[in-house]
């Protein structure tokens, strides 16, 4: 083997520790501007997070009730009255509710709700709340969050103030229908 095949490199002590020096130096910088990346990409998630929030609070709008006025409560009482005097069988007038068209926020008030169907189309879930609308239930259609990967449209009964009035009303609901306790799921 002949000298000029092989070469030798010779350092001093001294530049091997300006080598190892120069490569921690090198490390840190990386470590620290992955540090400053990760941090700002953290920002930019929370900001698309409390934009989304402020989206699904802006659209949430409170179900209005419904009031009835003295006029039409003593409208009803004359016509009982009338009915009575003429022995007349008079049915029970169920309330008109309307249908919110977004979701109620239902936080703040605490109240238990009955859902009975989740639907990919927000036609058949309009239509299914317009079948226990017709037989006198408060229904709304709750629009999918959009966290959702799949979207579903929940059809809900009620907005009960407690959980035992929801249960009977879910008890009633499932006898009408014929089906079992366990097809409606209560909600608060």
């Amino acid at each position: 083997m002949s000298n000029k095949e092989f070469r030798e490199l010779q350092l001093s002590s001294s530049q091997l520790v300006l080598i190892f020096i120069a490569i921690l130096v090198l490390g840190i910088i990386v470590f620290l501007l992955g540090i400053s990346v990760g941090k700002k990409q953290a920002q930019i998630v929370e900001e698309t997070q409390l934009a989304s929030k402020t989206a699904e609070q802006v659209t949430q709008e409170k179900p209005i009730p419904q009031k009835e006025t003295p006029d039409t409560i003593s409208q009803e009482l004359a016509s009982h009255e009338k009915a009575q005097e003429e022995k007349v069988k008079v049915e029970p007038i169920k309330p008109k509710v309307e249908q919110p068209k977004t979701k109620p926020s239902t936080q703040g008030q605490n109240l238990y709700w009955i859902q009975v169907g989740a639907f990919s189309s927000q036609q058949n879930a309009n239509a299914v709340a317009e079948t226990y609308r017709k037989k006198g239930y408060n229904s709304v259609v709750l629009d999918p969050s959009s966290t959702e990967r799949t979207k579903y449209y929940r059809v809900r009964l009620g907005g009960y103030p407690t959980r035992e009035q929801a249960e009977k009303a879910r008890d009633e609901l499932a006898r009408t229908e014929n089906k079992r306790n366990s097809d409606y799921l209560i909600i608060r």
